[in-house]
Parts: C-alpha cells; structure tokens; sequence
C-alpha cells in the first residue's frame, strides 16, 4: 500500500487546528466599567487589636488579586524591631502574608502598628487599599490613645508630605532621644499631602513629638535632615490640632580642608578650599610671625612682608566653638597667581545698570598697598569730578566716594602708575571702570502697613538683600525698588535673641515661623504700591 503526501489536507488541518486553539482559549472579558475600588480586606489572622501576641505571622485575605508596591517606603512597624529595617512579605492571589524574625525582641506590655500606607493595590487597576494598619498588643491591654498634628514648612507654611512623625515618651532624656540609636520611638505616623498626621494606639502619658523627613529610614533624626519638633510634651488623648514648624537643620560638622597651596615668584600664596571654607583664618610662618591674608572665592591668598616663609606655612581655622590647625607644605606655581600686574576685578570693568550709591567697591587681582590719586580721573558724564574721600577697606577693595545721581554715566580711569601692590608692583597700563546709574522714572516704590504684630521679627522683599528689623505696628518704606515681582516674607524672632531660628533638636527647640505675607506683588516704574498687612487675620 502506498501512501502520498497531499499538501492541500495539510492546509486544512493547519487552519482547523488555529480555529479549535482560538475557540478554546480563555480570555479576560472586554468592555464594562473601570474597576475603581480598592482591595476591601475580608480577613485577618491574627485578628486586629489582638492582645497578649508575639506574632509569627500575619496573613490578610481581600475581595481581589492583590500586588504588593513600594512596601519600602509605605511599610512599616511602629515602634521599630531592634535590629530590622524591613519585614519579608509575600502575596498569594488575593492573599498578602508578612513575617516576623523569629528571634525578635517584642517589648513587653508593648502597643505595635504594622502601617501599610499605600503599599496594598488591586491586580489590574493598581487602586491602592490606602491607610490599612494591624494593630495588637505584647500585653494584655490595647492601647487607643492618639495625638493629631500637622506639619508644615518654615518658609512658606506649605503642607510636608512623607514625614515622619515620632512619639517619644517624655522621660526618655534628650540625648537618647536625638543622639542613640537605640531611643526608638513609640509610636510612628506618617503625614499625609496636608501634612496632617495621626500618632495611634498610645498609651496614656505625655509625648515629646519629632518630625523628620527620615532619607535614610532609620527611625531618627540624623544630622542634615529636615525637622520640625512641638517645645512642650503633649498628653495622649488631647484633640486639639499640633501644628509643627518644619525647617533645616545643621549639617554634620566637617572640618575645613585645604586641597591646594602654590605660591609664585612674588611670594603670593593661594591656598584653595577643598571642602567647607572658612573666613575666620590665620597664616603663620613655621618659624614664628603671622601672614598677612584675605580670602576670596574658595580660596584664602595669603603673603609675607619681609622674611622669607620656606616650604611650608602653619594655618588656624575657627568655626563657632571649634578650631583647629594644621601645617601645609607650599609648592612653586608655575606662573604668576594673580597675573604680572594689578588689575582690576573684570566683572568690575564695565558693571551692569544700577540704582545710585554714595559709595562704589573696587576689587583687585592682588593685595594692594598704594593711591595715587594724581593718576586717577573720575568722570560723570564726561565731567571731571574731585575725588577727596577713598580708602583701602581691606587688601584688595578699594572703596571711593561719590555722589551718584539718576540716569548718569559715571567712569574711573586708572593711569599707569596708579596703583601699587604690597611688593611695589604698579600697574603698567591704563585701567578703565565703568558704570551707569539708572533714571529717575526707572525704580517703583513699595509701601507696607503692618497690623496685629506680636512679635518682633524681619521684613524683607525678594528683590533686596537686607531685611527690616520691626518691633511691631509699623510702616515700612522701600523707596527704590527694581521693576519686577517681588515676594513679601515675614520671619518672626519668637524667641527675641536677635536672629531666625531653625530647627535644633539638640537643643530640642522649634523653628521659629517664616510666613509670606505676598506672592507675585508686580512692581512697576515710577509706581507706588501700597499694602496693609493685618497679622490678626492670618491664619
């Protein structure tokens, strides 16, 4: 019997076989509304508020399939485990299950929450079951206490979201609480995007409260990192709203570091910062007698008059309460630090359009010693002007008197000759600075009223460097201010020791309140804007 291949059957079973595999595979269902619910939990074992338990295991069953997302950043145990940074966790459908270190170290008569914040979502739509907590008890009895708060920025009383807020008890001593590693809170909250914030299951008793941004997510206040603390402890139980003053806090102490020291054929040394430059500084040579020196930039130029120096130069730094020294070894710079004459600063040559001074600033490339005011002509515009009052307010500014005045075109010409630096040095060429003064139409004036001021604090304006100091109901005046939109800030001294406090945990003291009493306030020429702030009807 013979048998032959026909390609035509093999086509038709080919497609049957396509149309019996799409027949039989199942496919989600298309079509209908959007699942918008979250997970609802069904089940808990251990039960919630569970007493008397040392849990091994806990294991949630909910309506749907589940996922678990960011469990790092939303999950956590409060107070903390000694020793654990996170719990292994696992999901089965629509089942989640966290495990507990076999060998914890429960404390006794304890409260704990198990926060899963936004961690717990739906399979497919990922709606996220937000807020589910577990709580149960090492003791007999629950704990139900709680305190609310809110915290909210320095600087702009804007809500701080994602920050951690940690209830300590009011015995625990300060340096346990911000400087142990151990000092575990006893409760923990996490602030939501209105900065609000519920400390749950506290036992009674009085709390001292920290909030901290907590980057590293290790239960404490670090440092660098950002806080906000309440001044007096806080009873469980009290409804009332804490309001907590979110601002910076000092960074890790870093002493100051040298990386560079050269020094040219001149004797001019210049000694570059590599980390945290300091100005409170001092030079000496190793055989005895100081240096003089300025700093400038990241760098602190320093020079000797007279004695030779040698390869190596001892230098002293200050930085608050702390100081310290060290010696440097000096190598030869290959080329003149400072160019091979005085010069001016180039920014300085030709400076932008400016409101009128009584006073103009001239920097140099050097230090400087000598004026010779027969080589130097002043002109406003184009007019000869006397120049009688000048003075060297440090080695290398050179500060000038004059008498500006709205729209002039103002220039200094510096003949060769001019001036001379410490090593007699003089400038060989002719230096020119130029500047210009804006019209009188040119600058808006802006007028505020305050109200209802309790405290003593500063008012400042975004477009001027110096703040106001003001005592209480007053009217303050800027009659010069650049066209633009300026914001109006008010920074209180509650605590009336002369300048703006931010968070210090270590001393355990708030930020003191920053407040913006204006945003965007447009600013026009040859405009007054007038403003009445009432402080009793800020909120």
């Amino acid at each position: 019997m013979s048998c032959r291949f026909n390609p035509r059957m093999l086509g038709v079973g080919l497609l049957a076989s396509v149309l019996w595999m799409s027949c039989a595979q199942v496919n989600a269902p298309t079509g209908g509304p959007v699942d918008e619910d979250p997970p609802v939990l069904l089940s808990s074992s251990p039960a919630m508020g569970s007493t008397s338990l040392q849990p091994e295991r806990l294991v949630w069953d909910f309506d749907e399939f589940i996922q678990l997302k960011n469990t790092t950043s939303e999950m956590f145990l409060s107070p903390p485990l000694a020793g654990v940074n996170a719990l292994e966790t696992r999901v089965r459908g629509r089942t989640v299950e966290v495990a507990f270190p076999a060998d914890a170290e429960w404390q006794t008569d304890q409260t704990y929450v198990l926060h899963f914040g936004a961690a717990i979502v739906d399979l497919h739509e990922g709606n996220a079951a937000d807020g589910l907590l577990w709580a149960f008890s090492t003791g007999a009895v629950l704990d139900t206490l709680a305190i609310v708060g809110q915290v909210v920025r320095s600087v702009d009383a804007a809500a701080v979201e994602s920050c951690r807020v940690f209830a300590y008890p009011e015995d625990l001593p300060l340096d346990s609480l911000v400087l142990s590693s151990s000092g575990h809170p006893s409760q923990v909250a996490v602030t939501d995007a209105n900065g609000l914030f519920v400390l749950r299951h506290l036992a009674p008793g009085a709390y001292r409260l920290l909030a901290v941004s907590d980057a590293n997510r290790d239960y404490r206040w670090n440092a660098g990192e950002s806080a906000a603390l309440l001044p007096n402890p806080v009873q469980a139980g009290d409804t009332t709203l804490h309001k907590m003053i979110h601002g910076p806090t000092a960074p890790p102490f870093q002493a100051p570091r040298i990386a560079t020291a050269e020094r040219d054929s001149t004797g001019l040394m210049r000694m570059a910062f590599a980390a945290n430059p300091v100005a409170n500084v001092a030079f000496y040579r190793k055989s005895g007698g100081s240096l003089a020196h300025f700093a400038w930039a990241d760098s602190v130029w320093a020079w000797s008059n007279g004695e030779s120096v040698g390869d190596s130069v001892v230098w002293q730094w200050r930085l608050g309460s702390t100081s310290g020294w060290d010696t440097l070894r000096v190598r030869d710079a290959r080329a003149s630090l400072s160019g091979r004459a005085p010069a001016l600063d180039p920014a300085q040559r030709k400076t932008p359009r400016s409101f009128p001074v009584r006073q103009r600033t001239f920097s140099w490339n050097r230090p400087m010693a000598q004026l010779d005011t027969a080589r130097v002509v002043v002109r406003k515009d184009s007019v000869a002007q006397p120049l009688d009052q000048w003075a060297w307010t440090s080695p290398r500014d050179l500060v000038v008197d004059v008498e500006e005045g709205a729209g002039e075109q103002w220039a200094m010409l510096l003949l060769p000759g001019a001036v001379e630096d410490v090593w007699g040095g003089q400038n060989v060429d002719t230096l020119l600075a130029e500047w210009s003064t804006h019209p009188a139409d040119h600058a808006g004036k802006l007028v505020v009223a305050l109200q209802g001021l309790t405290t003593p604090g500063w008012l400042r304006t975004s477009s001027l460097p110096d703040s106001v100091r003001v005592e209480g109901d007053t009217t303050v005046v800027w009659p010069q201010i650049a066209p633009g939109k300026v914001t109006l800030t008010f920074s209180s001294d509650e605590n009336g020791d002369g300048e703006w406090t931010s968070t210090n945990p270590l001393g355990w003291q708030s930020a003191e309140p920053r407040s913006v009493l204006q945003k965007e306030l447009e600013i026009r020429s040859n405009w007054d804007v007038e403003l009445s702030v009432d402080f009793r009807q800020k909120p």
